[in-house]
């Protein structure tokens, strides 16, 4: 379905410079020397996908106006200049960014139930972990789709890959359904845990707190 209008959320602010630019400043002035091992390996996992959600959503919205564009353009221009189609790439983009996000709130899971027990705020917590179900219908049908066929689960007529609605306010993929701005809060706020545990430091006492602007204090 081409979509005739644009109602996803913009989140290109989020680009700028994005979570893994100050983590990886952080890193060159020794602020994970001390980090717990395996906390260190989801850390530097975490930031990376938070970043690639949000390049992955961005390009899909872009390709979004990009299409609108090209539905506007006349018959003219396009029978001399031809006529051009995003819908392949903006479906590989929505897969592959439903799939980073499932893969961040697996990382997620992981972090908060850690030994060395990183603390949260609970409110916070529970807004992100909110649509994490949602989400995880959706990715889990992308990636056993060839076994739903098989099975003749996808029905005629249904989506085989994630697609958007003319609206681009709904995501379907057979018989599953998720709000786009279910997803885009949800990169939102993966996104804004990502920027605040990049720049945490695991003190010798055994807490994690802010690293201090200066840089590493009694590391």
């Amino acid at each position: 379905m081409l979509p005739i209008e644009c109602n996803m959320p913009e989140l290109s602010r989020l680009r700028k410079p994005g979570a893994y630019t100050p983590f990886l400043l952080h890193q060159l002035i020794g602020a994970g020397k001390d980090f717990p091992a395996t906390m260190a390996s989801y850390r530097r996992n975490f930031v990376r996908l938070a970043d690639k959600a949000v390049t992955d959503y961005c390009d899909v919205r872009d390709r979004v106006l990009l299409q609108i564009a090209e539905s506007k353009r006349s018959a003219t221009d396009m029978s001399e200049n031809g006529r051009f189609l995003y819908m392949i790439e903006l479906t590989n983009r929505l897969e592959d960014c439903l799939i980073t996000t499932h893969r961040l709130y697996r990382y997620f899971a992981k972090i908060k139930s850690d030994p060395s027990g990183f603390s949260m705020d609970r409110s916070f917590r529970q807004r992100l972990e909110h649509p994490s179900e949602a989400i995880r219908a959706v990715r889990d049908l992308v990636e056993h789709v060839d076994d739903d066929i098989n099975r003749n689960e996808i029905v005629a007529g249904q989506s085989t890959a994630p697609s958007l609605d003319e609206k681009t306010r709904t995501i379907s993929m057979g018989a599953v359904t998720l709000s786009v701005e279910t997803l885009a809060r949800a990169i939102e706020h993966l996104h804004a845990f990502a920027c605040d545990f990049a720049k945490q430091r695991y003190t010798p006492s055994g807490i994690y707190e802010p690293m201090p602007k200066s840089g590493p204090v009694g590391t």
